[in-house]
């Protein structure tokens, strides 16, 4: 759910028409990704294994890559204490009830700074180096949106509607509701679908 990209006020795009192939489950999905050794070692931890997958391709095919580009570009050396082996073992030896609880993360690290740091930096939500994709679509990118996702692009993607889809995009670009993270990943994959004709 965290990393859900339709919420539910975006799934109105889907055509109740269209014939959706049923969600594979864990023990199929994982195997495939992590490999038979680790799916074994932690086949009763759904949750690891969603964590297990994040390291092996997200991180550093996503977060570390665009990283690492941008601060190369600015001559910046970045660094990623947590992600020192000896960190990373012993993370990745640990069951998921003692990395999340509810919904408090990185749970071993809270615990472990509970007495040395204020509670007002403990508690501080996440910051991260977000582009302002949401201005981006209601401006720099408004062209460009509407020349990729088209009926025609959308039509290689049956479950999505064209309608339905172009609804979103004025909510969002009127303000009345932030769909960027949708809609971006929606251009996304118009674009990949008309590079891949």
């Amino acid at each position: 759910l965290w990393s859900r990209i339709l919420s539910p006020q975006t799934e109105s795009i889907l055509d109740p028409q269209s014939q959706m192939p049923p969600p594979t489950g864990a023990s199929e999905f994982f195997p495939g990704v992590l490999g038979d050794e680790l799916s074994r070692e932690w086949s009763g931890d759904d949750l690891n294994q969603v964590l297990l997958a994040d390291l092996l391709y997200q991180l550093p095919s996503d977060m570390l890559h665009k990283v690492d580009l941008a601060s190369m570009y600015h001559g910046l050396e970045v660094r990623t204490p947590m992600l020192d082996p000896s960190v990373v073992e012993l993370a990745v030896s640990r069951p998921s009830t003692d990395k999340i609880e509810n919904t408090r993360r990185k749970k071993i690290l809270h615990d472990a700074y509970r007495n040395i740091l204020p509670d007002e930096i403990l508690q501080r939500p996440k910051m991260g180096f977000e582009l302002p994709i949401g201005e981006f679509l209601r401006g720099p990118l408004r062209d460009l949106f509407f020349d990729t996702v088209t009926a025609g692009a959308l039509s290689q993607f049956p479950p999505l509607n064209y309608e339905n889809v172009m609804n979103l995009y004025h909510q969002h670009v009127h303000h009345r509701a932030d769909h960027a993270d949708f809609l971006y990943a929606l251009l996304v994959l118009c674009w990949w679908g008309r590079r891949r004709l």
